[in-house]
């Protein structure tokens, strides 16, 4: 194509015909009718309209003028494009609409590593840029605009990097008159600490919450409603029992901005409490948050781990003071500490719940806050880094965080050590075998027979007999291991020995697993192993609806937590299922997801696979006058 001429009208505001005429006139310097003769003078030229932010509440003359400009323009000149975009779905492009999603973390990873290739970034550096962008592209586009010309590091010593130009350009003028008219105004003074609440909670909370705390306790669903007529939030109901309201990621960094530091920390000492919950034996996350998460609502970071870092910036800058007595930084500092203990708990929880890949963010956004504090345990969070990098098979990164941790873990702190050395032993396995062997048999005279790390070590060293010999092995240990209540390991060794079983023994051994497993990640495993043996067997008809959502949640949880092995298996199993069930939205759907994974990890082989089995099965229904995208 040759080059193409631009064309940008912003329709904020207009909301009749004759609006829409004076903005045509005022962005392009030429009326609809000049603009017209202009363009098709140029018959050979490309031509681009770009119709921005077109008001929700435009009057339907003014909506269907715009649109026909599409096909007036084209006299002569077929060589021209037109782009709508609006906060609100326009019915009658329905057809050919684009809903815009935040990206995730994945596909931020992907465009960056598109862009500056595997050299210039990190993968701590991608969290960062993660954690600023939010998902949100004018943001990764503005990030972006400066990593051309600086280093990551660089980048987080610019103040104010999200500044006023960047709101004047992404933030409508509409927007802005409307928080101001919130924050002038004594009538709309809960509504407007409402739209500060929800700043401070990114990921949005439930009225129900928000009216449980001292600080939101006037706060009613009229201030909800008035935020949403407004504009500035939206409520999104996860289930029968749950709503929420959250504020537009753009809204959310202006409200921030303009509310002072203390009134910031107040609301997130507030919120603390009923964000993690502490009870007598263990903390528990909040459903709210719980649900944001496994949803697929939250942003970079969750409620969680932006309340634990507003409070511990908060004492920390409160501990700096001179004017403090003794008792008053005592007091203090067991705050701190308290903080440190709900971050180590929350982190260890994440990981708890196979939430491996918010785990580690989390881990890389309270390290920031983490790092300067005297005695802070960092050894266990690289522990909890080596753990989570492990499971996400990063193997060369996790190493190197054991490493770190076992370099400053206290001897006497021998659970975290124990922990440390299984780590250890797993990524040896897969990096280096004699080494495994090694440690293991020194591991396995030093522990007592009774002990998981005896066992473990006991299931390493079982890689260097016979198969015979090692399934001997397997099943004795899977036996021990389940007799002496180490449920986990004992399921692992069962999918270890599942390779080696028949079919029948690999359904009953899967059942095990299913009966005892509480890990997310090792039923996820199982129930892949179920599903294929019943399509190697020819038992498709086993496979049931409910089988086949129980599948796509299992697709989804390894995509958003980017488990790449089985991501394939799951991805290959249920490609083969919607062939044979003819499920033609199934199969669009796992196409393009799985084209975000495979770039990201460089897995040609299946991009290409999968692009020519795709192209295939366009092909072949379209010959029988079916689109697959129907």
């Amino acid at each position: 194509m040759s080059q193409t001429n631009f064309f940008k009208i912003n329709l904020e505001g207009c909301i009749t015909k004759i609006q829409v005429e004076e903005r045509i006139l005022a962005d392009t310097k030429l009326t609809a009718t000049a603009l017209v003769l202009h363009i098709n003078e140029r018959s050979k030229t490309y031509f681009c309209f770009i119709f921005e932010r077109i008001n929700p509440k435009i009057d339907d003359e003014a909506l269907n003028y715009i649109l026909r400009l599409s096909s007036d323009f084209r006299l002569k000149n077929q060589n021209i494009y037109f782009i709508f975009s609006s906060a609100k779905k326009i019915e009658q492009l329905s057809h050919c609409s684009v809903k815009l999603e935040r990206l995730t973390q994945l596909e931020t990873s992907t465009i960056l590593i598109d862009r500056y290739g595997n050299n210039k970034l990190t993968q701590e550096d991608i969290f960062y840029i993660y954690e600023l962008t939010e998902g949100v592209v004018s943001k990764l586009d503005h990030v972006m605009n400066f990593l051309n010309d600086c280093s990551a590091d660089e980048l987080s010593t610019i103040e104010d990097l999200f500044d006023d130009v960047y709101y004047d350009e992404n933030l409508s003028r509409t927007t802005r008159e409307q928080i101001e008219f919130l924050a002038n105004n004594p009538k709309r003074s809960n509504t407007f600490l409402l739209l500060k609440i929800l700043a401070v909670l990114k990921n949005g909370e439930s009225i129900k919450t928000i009216r449980k705390t001292k600080i939101g306790s006037h706060i009613n669903p009229r201030n909800t409603q008035e935020l949403t007529s407004l504009e500035l939030a939206t409520s999104v109901t996860i289930d029968s029992t749950t709503t929420i309201i959250r504020l537009n990621t753009i809204v959310k960094d202006y409200v921030l901005k303009i509310t002072p530091l203390q009134e910031t920390h107040e609301i997130s000492r507030e919120f603390l409490p009923f964000t993690i919950i502490t009870g007598k034996e263990k903390i528990v996350l909040s459903s709210i948050n719980r649900k944001t998460m496994e949803y697929g609502l939250k942003t970079e970071e969750d409620n969680a781990v932006t309340l634990l870092r507003n409070n511990i910036e908060l004492v920390k800058n409160s501990l700096t003071s001179d004017l403090l007595n003794e008792s008053e930084k005592n007091a203090l500092s067991t705050q701190l500490n308290r903080l440190l203990y709900l971050s180590r708990s929350y982190v260890y929880g994440l990981l708890n719940s196979s939430r491996f890949t918010e785990a580690v963010t989390a881990i890389h956004a309270l390290l920031k806050d983490i790092e300067s504090i005297r005695d802070n345990n960092i050894y266990i969070y690289y522990a909890y880094l080596a753990w989570s990098q492990r499971m996400l098979g990063k193997h060369d990164i996790a190493f190197d965080y054991i490493k770190k941790a076992k370099e400053l873990c206290p001897t006497e702190d021998k659970a975290t050590l124990r922990d440390i050395t299984i780590d250890e032993l797993y990524l040896l396995e897969k990096l280096s075998l004699n080494e495994a062997l090694s440690l293991a048999k020194k591991l396995k005279n030093e522990n007592k027979a009774n002990s998981d790390l005896y066992i473990i070590s006991d299931i390493i060293l079982s890689n260097s007999l016979p198969v015979k010999e090692k399934i001997e092995k397997l099943k004795f240990n899977e036996k021990k291991a389940r007799r002496l209540k180490y449920f986990t390991t004992a399921n692992n060794i069962l999918l270890i020995l599942n390779r080696y079983l028949k079919n029948h023994e690999k359904l009953t051994s899967i059942n095990t697993i299913l009966s005892s497993e509480k890990s997310t990640y090792n039923t996820c495993r199982a129930k892949i192993i179920k599903y294929e043996i019943l399509l190697e067997s020819g038992q498709v008809d086993k496979i049931t609806e409910k089988s086949i959502d129980e599948l796509k949640d299992i697709y989804n949880y390894l995509f958003f937590q980017g488990l790449e092995s089985l991501f394939n298996r799951c991805h290959e199993l249920l490609w083969e299922i919607a062939v044979h069930r003819k499920i033609n939205d199934l199969i669009e759907n796992i196409f393009f997801q799985g084209i975000l994974i495979w770039r990201l990890n460089n897995d040609l082989k299946s991009e290409e696979k999968y692009e020519r089995l795709y192209n295939e099965r366009v092909a072949a229904i379209t010959i029988e006058g079916v689109s697959l995208l129907e």
